[in-house]
């Protein structure tokens, strides 16, 4: 039997919030482009978006997936289900993390 001990966890961020405000900037994107959340959506114009990849300090704290389910909700709030449907790939990454992995 394998021993693993329970290890102290940082505070999530409040979910629903970042849900809120992504959604916001999703329906009314920012003029400036050096305000986080900076949204990328592939393919170009007019091909439906079937790629989001976010960037966003605020939600350093949550895992991957976490980040995943806040784009997916946001956007289905702002788009409806139907358009959803149509994102492939949703990776929320923060700065640091999209610098590293040249996304940007």
């Amino acid at each position: 039997m394998s021993f693993r001990r329970a290890t102290a966890t940082k505070p999530q961020p409040d979910i629903v919030e970042l849900e809120r405000e992504l959604r916001q900037e999703l329906i009314h994107p920012s003029e400036r482009e050096d305000i986080q959340p900076i949204i990328h959506a592939e393919p170009a114009a007019p091909a439906p978006i079937t790629r989001l990849v976010v960037v966003w300090d605020a939600w350093a704290d949550l895992d991957l997936r976490s980040r995943s389910e806040v784009i997916m909700n946001a956007y289905a709030s702002a788009f409806g289900l139907a358009q959803a449907a149509s994102i492939v790939v949703a990776m929320g990454l923060t700065a640091t993390e999209a610098a590293r992995m040249g996304v940007g």
